[in-house]
């Protein structure tokens, strides 16, 4: 259910890039041949990179253990620009409670067509990136 949704949702902003992440960025998830991601707990930014030249653009769905219109958690996306190497997508998430994401890749040539690659990761800590260490409201 959620891959079908994701399909008919519309792409993402792409936001700023960077030479890599941090190194406060904490728990990474790696899709091998996709891309590589992680989380900042420190600002709640997303890193996402492209490994692979191949057409699919990566881009990560990012839930919030919090309710947002009329959804059981709050949904973000960060879209990697093609023309980059790391992007951050800056999130402002309510602390004490939890974050995960999944990887996806978008089809550039077809931008409605979507796969899943990798995710979902653990539920993390908004403030700090542990694993469990959050609220899921």
């Amino acid at each position: 259910m959620l891959a079908e949704w994701l399909v008919a949702a519309s792409p993402a902003q792409a936001a700023s890039s960077s030479a890599a992440p941090p190194i406060s960025c904490s728990y990474y998830l790696y899709a091998p041949g996709v891309g590589d991601s992680c989380f900042q707990p420190d600002g709640d930014v997303t890193w996402l990179d492209d490994i692979d030249d191949d057409g699919w653009n990566p881009e990560v769905m990012l839930e919030a253990s919090y309710p947002a219109e009329g959804n059981s958690y709050k949904t973000r996306f960060c879209t990697h620009d093609p023309d980059s190497r790391w992007q951050s997508c800056n999130f402002d998430h309510r602390e004490t409670h939890c974050v995960r994401w999944w990887i996806y890749e978008r089809n550039a040539s077809s931008p409605n067509l979507t796969r899943l690659a990798k995710g979902p990761t653990p539920w993390l800590g908004a403030d700090d990136g542990r694993p469990g260490n959050c609220i899921i409201e």
